[in-house]
């Protein structure tokens, strides 16, 4: 038996800029759904940037434990 892990990614604009407030955004309720559906936060990668180098998009990282071959 072997374990295997299930990703997926959730491309979420933060914004950017100089000064940067995200108590809006809504990604707590992107995570609180994933969570519910049995999925693990696990990070975040940058892969748009501002002018001034602050990330503008994201991918938030979630996964959850999979099967091995035969373990059906």
């Amino acid at each position: 038996m072997f374990v295997i892990r299930e990703c997926k990614f959730e491309r979420y604009r933060v914004g950017g800029g100089r000064i940067i407030n995200n108590d809006g955004a809504g990604h707590r309720e992107v995570i609180s759904k994933y969570l519910s559906e049995g999925w693990r936060y696990a990070g975040w990668v940058p892969l748009t940037f501002t002018g001034e180098g602050a990330p503008k998009e994201i991918d938030l990282i979630f996964e959850r434990q999979g099967c091995g071959e035969g373990d059906k």
